[in-house]
């Protein structure tokens, strides 16, 4: 009977915890659901906002361009009088007058146009950065409330799992602790990866907004320097066509003053009824397009789960701003100039302009015909006029083909952009997923782990005790420090050598051990060495002097190992007393030293030339060459069937360069260059030349070895990858270095050129693609070629991933690929590489499970 009342509380208490449970989720709902409502209402006052401003920008470009009618005209009337009473002077000044007049009005409205052009350009500018802050904002709360919510949650569940376990013996409690605390540390993380995932998703859809905002910024740019050109064109073909008919109207007199100004007044009210019926239109039309984007605004809430994308809205209604005043005023229906001007959509400039200035042209020449009808060069001024006006008509007819052509390539474009931005969202939510599944199912194997992770850490502590036993029994001293130079452990042999004791020493520096010679560059031993990777003393033994505490220097023979295993990083020194062995080498030293002072002083000037010679040949020839050439041999251009080439340059050298100074830069490429030049003395290549930020190395020459040119290159790319991501410029520690590497096989030709300094060069095609692969890739990254693709894949090892068909410089298309790991490579690649290792690993994950 009790144990049944046990049963019946416990499955009780499950229950009511259980109840408690979904009445948090409950509450979590709602309180998310009230916090998506009023990010809606802001954006909802956001875009009224806009709209309101952009109705005003447009009646500000519209009283702008009828303003900008009327002063033209007025001009135009007030330079048609000038001209007409220099008329009775001479003919031709006058024609030369209204050439000048035209060239200036020409001019002042291109500048106008430039002007305005440029006032719309920073209106677009201000509403983007508008729209970014407010798209910044809306991220910020967004990820403050997911912040608060995983901290409720986890709140939630230790008062949960408290009230639980109050009940149970304190043992209990203790296991049960440990387990939530597990539990709630791998929450922490998992809540942590999802905040970071918001995160990258906010940063791609500012990349987004911005990408959409350049599309259209350049669109416009693009517009309006198609109508600008337009605009030219068609001036300097009526210049060209005024100057013609000259030639045939110098015995034309214009008779008909009175009736040409109330034609022209007509034309110039008519003109401005047509330019205020188009921009009601205009304004019909953004009203619409704003109604629209309203109705496409809220639908897209609807369909996004309250999720509203202001990015993409704000995009939509500046592209369609661009293209509105063009498709309403071509949808009009205006004829003739005037009309194709309105579709150009500069109406207030080169339409009455042009207009004008050929209504002006054909009334002086109908003017002189009717005063002098019996001329015989009346007809031919008549179809010479005729051929121009079809003239102007083909060429206004092909400028609206060219406008219309680029409208349609760029919603052509956006179209694109748009949908490249949708699945790039589309597989980062898929990639976040995978990433958050992986993550719990790697959870729940460190939690059935954990209780093992104790037993280990208790022999742990039993081996490290033994240990410490064995080493303070030997009779060398011994010294062990971190990648820092701090000393972490003193034994007893160390303490009697050096007159300190464990407790004096340990949490230094080991300088204080070493004289002052050592000691001031061993901090810069040890960079270099976790820097380049670089071996001098580890390994081997040599001789030194140390410092015991009362200053006194004696001689010492050290040797250092290193052990990296497991996180566990530290530098093991065993010393010995070299002090009686030193006197007794420095006795036959001195015996020995005084011999050979009289030969060393007879070739010591002859080693010294020697070695400049040999020094200054070894950096600008390969050894077989420089062996040749000081024997007096002629060299021969050698030609290579297969090596392999490898190019790198600095990325963004010419910003670095204007925001360093010449001592700074020098610092820079000695450090990345001797930084380079470590790393490639581990493998079996040649440094060919450094040009500024250029590097060139090559493998398979001037020693031929076979297959593995493309290995060496290869592993030698990758290592330097990882060593430029760990280069530091001292006085920059915000400078972060980026490179970017192409690399070819094929054949080339190598040879000296030269004869006072002669330089070892390579010449070839496979030169000019390996140059291509490099300003062709993408910082910290390594692009090959096919031939290098199918070279390393022959030799197999190595991670390669396709990049695709890309366009090459000189070279076309061409399908590349990017590099990106080794099997068993100990050494950390960038980012920039290491995602896409892990893109390549997920498909790959992904088409095995599709085959399984």
């Amino acid at each position: 009977m009790q144990s049944h009342f046990k049963g019946f509380m416990t499955n009780q208490t499950l229950h009511f915890f259980e109840s408690l449970r979904n009445d948090c989720i409950r509450i979590e709902e709602g309180m998310k659901d009230s916090e998506k409502e009023v990010l809606r209402k802001e954006d909802e006052a956001y875009l009224n906002q806009r709209h309101d401003a952009e109705l005003v920008h447009l009646k500000k470009l519209q009283q702008g361009e009828f303003q900008q009618l009327k002063d033209t005209f007025q001009r135009l009337i007030a330079a048609r009088d000038a001209r007409k009473k220099a008329k009775k002077i001479q003919r031709q000044t006058v024609r030369d007058m209204k050439r000048r007049d035209k060239t200036i009005m020409d001019q002042d409205a291109a500048s106008k146009e430039a002007a305005r052009v440029k006032w719309t350009l920073t209106e677009k500018r201000n509403m983007f950065d508008a729209m970014t802050a407010h798209m910044v904002n809306k991220h910020d709360k967004q990820r403050r409330q997911l912040a608060m919510a995983q901290e409720r949650k986890i709140q939630y569940e230790r008062v949960l799992d408290e009230m639980q376990n109050v009940h149970e013996r304190v043992e209990v409690r203790r296991t049960m602790q440990k387990k939530f605390l597990v539990r709630m540390n791998h929450q922490s993380a998992a809540d942590k990866r999802v905040s970071d995932q918001l995160q990258e998703i906010q940063q791609l859809e500012l990349k987004h907004a911005k990408e959409r905002f350049d599309l259209e910024f350049q669109s416009y740019e693009d517009l309006q320097a198609t109508k600008a050109q337009q605009v030219l064109a068609m001036s300097e073909l009526i210049a060209g066509q005024t100057i013609e008919l000259h030639f045939e109207k110098e015995r034309l007199v214009a008779q008909r003053e009175l009736a040409k100004l109330a034609l022209l007044e007509a034309q110039h009210i008519a003109e401005c009824k047509k330019m205020t019926k188009s921009h009601r239109i205009q304004l019909k039309a953004l009203r619409g397009q704003q109604e629209a984007r309203d109705i496409d605004a809220h639908s897209d809430n609807k369909s996004d789960g309250g999720k509203s994308d202001v990015s993409s809205v704000a995009s939509a209604t500046m592209i369609k701003s661009v293209l509105a005043p063009v498709v309403a005023t071509g949808a009009a229906g205006t004829a003739g100039v005037a009309g194709v001007a309105g579709v150009a959509g500069v109406a207030g400039v080169a339409g009455p302009l042009e207009n004008t200035t050929k209504e002006e042209d054909s009334d002086d020449e109908r003017n002189d015909i009717e005063a002098d009808p019996d001329n015989k060069s009346a007809s031919t001024i008549i179809r010479l006029i005729k051929k121009h006006e079809q003239a102007r008509d083909s060429t206004l007819e092909i400028h609206k083909a060219e406008l219309e052509k680029l409208e349609s390539s760029i919603q052509d474009r956006t179209l694109q952009l748009e949908a490249s931005q949708q699945l790039e969202m589309k597989e980062l939510l898929e990639t976040h997923e995978n990433e958050l599944q992986a993550l719990y199912s790697l959870q729940e194997k460190e939690i059935q782990m954990e209780a093992s992770v104790h037993d280990a850490e208790a022999k742990m502590l039993v081996e490290r005790r033994v240990l410490n036993s064995v080493l303070d029994t030997v009779i060398n001293g011994i010294i062990n420090i971190d990648p820092s130079g701090i000393i972490v452990r003193f034994n007893s042999a160390a303490e009697s050598m050096f007159g300190y004791t464990a407790d004096e020493v340990i949490g230094l520096n080991v300088k204080i051990l070493q004289s002052p010679e050592i000691a001031a560059v061993h901090d810069t031993f040890l960079t270099n060495y976790l820097t380049t990777g670089i071996k001098k003393i580890i390994g081997y033994g040599r001789r030194a002097f140390g410092l015991k505490k009362d200053g006194t220097m004696f001689p010492v023979h050290i040797s250092v190992s290193e052990v990296l295993e497991d996180g566990a990083h530290l530098f093991t020194g065993i010393v010995r007393d070299l002090t009686e062995e030193v006197r007794l080498e420095e006795f036959r030293k001195a015996t020995d030293m005084q011999k050979q002072a009289e030969i060393e002083k007879l070739i010591k000037q002859v080693d010294i030339s020697k070695a400049k010679s040999d020094a200054l040949l070894s950096q600008m020839l390969p050894a077989d060459i420089q062996k040749q050439l000081v024997a007096g041999n002629q060299i021969i251009p050698e030609p290579f069937d297969s090596c392999t080439i490898l190019f790198s340059n600095i990325v963004g050298y010419a910003d670095v360069c204007a925001q360093s100074t010449a001592l700074e830069m020098v610092d820079l490429l000695n450090g990345l260059y001797t930084l380079f030049d470590g790393v490639i003395s581990q493998h079996d290549a040649y440094k060919v030349e450094t040009i500024n930020d250029s590097y060139v190395v090559a493998s398979g020459l001037p020693m031929r070895n076979g297959q593995m040119h493309p290995c060496e290159i290869a592993n030698l790319a990758l290592n330097l990858l990882a060593a430029a991501l760990n280069f530091t410029l001292p006085g920059r520690p915000d400078f972060r270095l980026k490179i970017q590497i192409g690399i070819n096989t094929g054949p080339v030709v190598a040879g000296v050129v030269g004869l006072k300094m002669p330089r070892y060069c390579l010449f070839g095609d496979t030169m000019n693609v390996a140059s291509r692969m490099m300003s062709s890739g993408d910082p910290m990254r390594i692009q090959i070629s096919e031939a290098t693709y199918q070279a390393l894949k022959r030799n197999g090892g190595y991670e390669l991933v396709c990049r695709g068909e890309t366009k090459v410089k000189g070279k076309g298309i061409m399908t590349t690929y990017w590099l990106v790991g080794k099997e068993d490579m100990p050494l950390r690649l960038p980012e920039e590489t290491a995602c896409l290792s892990a893109a390549n690993h997920h498909r790959a994950q992904s088409t095995s499970n599709l085959s399984q």
